[in-house]
């Protein structure tokens, strides 16, 4: 989604959640601004599911279409029973462990400031994560790079390097700053500052040369961002401008940047066994 649905689908949340009965203006202007227009529309979105519930509760359980303004979105009118109640329906019932995990931390960051500590307590703090099992066929190798790596400029060759061999989501990679490289004898330190999850260092190798070459050509202040792009759609942009010219080399190279385009969060999404399709054909 681009910056422009973004904002518009933002507006939309907040249109149905501010009023002058409620903290949502101050608490989005204090803690959701300085991050990224995907996790603010997020985080909108968890809060919406807190306050459509106490809204229904309020209509003696009729629904409201999602284009509706609610009106009982005062967070000091919330009861336990609002909790209570959220956790036992149907829209928190049908997630899975990780996307409950994750609608419940935005829920309880909000609760938190608005000094609901009596209404957080009450939220689970422990998910049951089915891991992903995955086969090695399922993995980018080094040959797929070796085709993307071909046809590919400088700046592209070190970026999907670095996402391929820190295994980076969009984020944490645009976030690189110049001052986070750190050259060693035979490897690399990458500190990673902006995640999600963790800040971390990351032991590079196989990405020396292609960084090495990269910052010999392109001259960086230590504040600067390697990988320059203000938002991480435009990097979606830039493998969608590479993905028309993969579609006229050949069948399994477009293939091959098909994946790479649509699970670009996590380069080692696999792209093998689709490939080993089209070779079967």
């Amino acid at each position: 989604m681009d910056a422009k649905k973004l904002n518009r689908c933002i507006s939309k949340y907040l249109a149905k959640l501010e009023s002058s009965k409620n903290n949502i203006e101050e608490y989005y202007l204090k803690k959701l601004t300085e991050v990224s227009l995907g996790t603010q529309l997020n985080h909108l979105m968890s809060i919406c599911k807190l306050f459509e519930n106490n809204d229904q509760r309020n209509m003696s359980g009729r629904f409201k279409p999602n284009n509706v303004i609610l009106k009982h979105v005062d967070v000091n009118q919330l009861t336990k029973e609002n909790i209570l109640d959220l956790l036992r329906g149907e829209w928190y019932q049908s997630l899975k462990g990780q996307t409950k995990q994750l609608h419940i931390r935005k829920i309880r960051r909000y609760l938190k400031y608005s000094k609901r500590d009596d209404l957080e307590e009450l939220l689970p703090k422990k998910f049951k994560i089915d891991a992903k099992q995955l086969s090695k066929t399922d993995l980018i190798t080094r040959d797929d790079l070796d085709i993307i790596f071909k046809f590919s400029n400088l700046w592209g060759r070190a970026l999907v390097m670095v996402m391929y061999e820190g295994a980076l989501r969009r984020d944490e990679l645009l976030g690189i700053r110049k001052k986070h490289v750190k050259f060693e004898i035979g490897y690399i330190i990458l500190k990673i500052v902006q995640s999600k999850t963790a800040k971390r260092d990351i032991p590079l190798i196989e990405s020396i040369p292609y960084l090495k070459e990269y910052f010999d050509n392109n001259h960086f202040e230590p504040d600067d961002l390697i990988f320059s792009y203000k938002e991480a759609h435009f990097l979606n942009m830039y493998l969608n401008d590479l993905k028309i010219f993969y579609m006229i080399i050949s069948v399994i190279q477009w293939d091959i940047f098909i994946y790479l385009y649509i699970g670009v969060d996590c380069l080692e999404k696999g792209i093998r066994k689709r490939k080993q399709q089209i070779l079967n054909r």
